[in-house]
């Protein structure tokens, strides 16, 4: 990695973590909004400690993203959804889908879930954005349509059938 590239990773991930961090709010507005009820912090914990750690793990959770990103080909639409996706199900479904089978931690909770869409699909564009691929490559477009002119419709029909 050159330095130049190292400088330009300097503003752009704490850009991104603070665009998943930020963007918190408004999906815990969509999960009030949808009738969630909103879980409360275990007792003995610090909320402005635990905003401070969450913002790291931000940074962390970019600096994941935009590897991926440098490396994922096709436009911004398709990088985009695919990176919001994969943070989304990551970060969210994991988690909930973990601590409600290990643990009775608040994490296990609908809400979080929900909460987590807006700010997954709000990083994911600013990770796609501000880490394009290294290599233009072929279009993920341009792939899909190179990979089904392969056979006829026919012959697809009668893969999958016969």
């Amino acid at each position: 990695m050159s330095f130049k590239t190292l400088l330009t990773y300097l503003w752009k991930l704490p850009l991104c973590g603070l665009a998943f961090f930020v963007s918190v709010m408004f999906g815990g507005m969509a999960a009030t909004g949808v009738g969630l009820p909103t879980p409360s912090l275990p007792t003995g914990t610090d909320s402005a400690t635990l905003a401070v750690y969450l913002l790291l793990a931000r940074l962390v959770l970019a600096l994941t993203l935009a590897v991926v990103s440098r490396r994922l080909r096709g436009g911004f639409v398709a990088r985009w959804l695919s990176l919001s996706c994969l943070t989304w199900v990551v970060y969210a479904v994991n988690t909930y889908l973990e601590a409600s089978i290990f643990t009775t931690f608040l994490a296990a909770s609908p809400y979080l879930v929900v909460m987590n869409f807006v700010p997954s699909f709000v990083c994911g564009a600013a990770v796609a954005l501000l880490f394009p691929p290294e290599s233009a490559g072929q279009s993920f477009v341009s792939r899909a349509e190179t990979y089904f002119a392969r056979h006829t419709t026919g012959q697809w029909a009668c893969q999958s059938s016969c």
